[in-house]
Formats: structure tokens, C-alpha cells, sequence
């Protein structure tokens, strides 16, 4: 992705200077417990949001030409193809179920809309019909029953869920605000997402909403980039950018859902990791995927 910064014209107007910059983005693999050591699966400087399938291949969005689209490739980055119809000028970063399809915001259909497909395209399903979806992440239970997203209402971003198979959307919170990542717990209780609002103290943070039923929620004092729990759901792995440095933490959750006041880095400093893109949420804890 190019992009341009300042202008200047000589005094005849016959010459304009400016200054071209590159934003690059690769994936990366590490070992959740070796993250300094992570290394790049991907080239070319246009993948990014990847994310674990059941059956251990990544899903990851890509800039093309004039357009975003889904592929697909092997644990080791080989194997790369694209997904066909999984495309728009605008994609979100891709959600997968513990079952297969893959959930995904889209303006395939001319609006901005979540779907859901299976692994190799088919049985591909509009899940949302609103003009008001906010342009960030989507995330999915494990128990394939919901889809979690934001929208943007009144000025701030509401907390939503759909059915995964499609049905009426229901309001999870209304403040505070969604800031873009959002993610769910692996025994899919307990929806985490970074959030920024004003009406609420502190006005940063994560917050934690049930999935289901009342919806008291819990506020975090914690910075953070990005957020995903691990894969026993015992712990979120968030990331932090301190001193142009960022950095992935974790936040262990002690019993009866009490939060330890001790945070642990991973001891790895990794300024080449803007967002902690995914870990899976299944019995065990793969190698983490980051981009940068």
C-alpha cells in the first residue's frame, strides 16, 4: 500500500515534490511460549488478519489491485488460493467456527454486510441487512452459534450478535464503545473487546460482556492494540504499543471469573508485531499468527 505525504511545487509550477511511502504487512508464526523468535510465512507485504481453521491452514485477507480478498493457505505458507467471492473493496478480517465456515464482513453485495461460507466457498450466506455495520473485526462462539460484530449508532459502536445461521440480530451492549477488535471465549460465555468512550471510567480499556443473558459488564484499565483469549480460556493475549514498541501481554483469569492483578509479559519484544492477529480456540494452544 502506497501512500503520499507533503506537497511542494517549485515557483513555475513545473515540478512537484512529495514524499512516497510503503506500508507493508506479513504474517508471521510463532510458539505462544517463543514469540521472540516468530517468523514470516508470507512475502509480498499485503497479507494480513489471518486465522486458524479446524483442520490447521490459515485464512488471511490480501490487498490486490482495486480490491481485498480471502485466501487460504497451508500452516507453513504454501499452498496460497484464493476464495472465490470473498472479495470487495472493503474485507474484514476472517473469523472461523470450530465446524468449518468462515464469517467475514463484505461489500460483495454493493453494501457492507457479514458473511458466512465454507472453507472451499460454497453455501455462501449474508448473514446482516443494515446500512450502520462498523468497519472492524467480526468474531464467531465456538459452538457455531453466533456471529459478534459492531454497529455504529447514535455516534458510538454498539456490541451486536447474530445467529450464525442466519435470524434477527440482538444488541450485546450498548456502551461502552467498540474500538474494532473483538473477541470470544472458547467456552463461549464471555465476549472481550477493546473499546475507547468517554462516558465511561476508564475511558480505554477491554470490557468483558456475557454472550448470553444479563449483560453486566466488566472493565479493564488496560491499553491494548488487539485482544484474543487462549486457547483453554484461562487467559486474554493482548497487544500493547509503548513507546513505538509493541509488545503481546497476557492477563490470566483466576476462578470464579476474578481477574490476577499480575501481568506477564512474553518476554518478547516484538516491535515487529503491530496486531496479534488470532490464536485458535480450540483444546489447545496452536502457534500464535501476528501481522505486521
Amino acid at each position: 500500500m502506497d501512500y503520499y505525504d507533503g506537497v511542494s511545487l517549485t515557483a513555475d509550477d513545473s515540478t512537484l515534490a512529495t514524499v512516497q511511502g510503503n506500508l507493508v504487512a506479513n504474517i508471521w508464526v510463532a510458539g505462544l511460549s517463543d514469540a521472540i523468535n516468530a517468523k514470516p510465512i508470507t512475502t509480498g507485504g499485503h497479507a494480513w488478519a489471518p486465522a486458524w481453521t479446524p483442520d490447521n491452514r490459515i485464512v488471511y485477507a490480501l490487498n490486490e489491485v482495486n480490491r481485498k480478498r480471502l485466501w487460504i493457505m497451508s500452516s507453513d505458507g504454501s499452498k496460497s488460493t484464493p476464495l472465490p467471492g470473498a472479495e470487495g473493496t472493503f474485507v474484514s478480517a476472517p473469523r472461523v467456527s470450530a465446524n468449518g465456515p468462515i464469517v467475514y464482513g463484505s461489500d460483495r453485495s454493493g453494501t457492507l454486510q457479514i458473511w458466512r461460507m465454507d472453507p472451499d466457498s460454497s453455501n455462501a450466506k449474508q448473514l446482516t441487512d443494515s446500512n450502520d455495520l462498523f468497519l472492524g473485526e467480526v468474531d464467531v462462539s465456538s459452538d457455531g452459534k453466533w456471529v459478534v460484530y459492531g454497529r455504529a449508532i447514535g455516534g458510538y459502536v454498539e456490541l451486536w450478535k447474530v445467529p450464525m445461521r442466519g435470524g434477527e440480530p440482538v444488541r450485546l451492549a450498548g456502551q461502552p464503545s467498540l474500538n474494532r477488535r473483538v473477541s470470544i471465549s472458547p467456552d463461549a460465555k464471555t465476549v472481550a473487546y477493546t473499546y475507547s468512550d468517554s462516558r465511561v471510567t476508564p475511558p480505554r480499556g477491554i470490557a468483558l460482556v456475557p454472550l448470553e443473558g444479563e449483560p453486566k459488564i466488566t472493565l479493564l484499565d488496560i491499553l491494548a492494540d488487539s485482544v484474543r483469549w487462549t486457547g483453554d480460556g484461562g487467559s486474554l493475549l493482548y497487544s500493547s504499543t509503548q513507546g513505538g514498541v509493541s509488545n503481546v501481554w497476557e492477563r490470566p483469569i483466576a476462578g470464579g471469573g476474578s481477574w490476577s492483578p499480575t501481568l506477564q509479559v512474553r518476554r518478547a519484544p516484538l516491535s515487529i508485531c503491530q496486531k496479534m492477529a488470532s490464536n485458535r480456540q480450540y483444546n489447545a494452544t496452536p502457534p500464535v499468527l501476528m501481522w505486521s
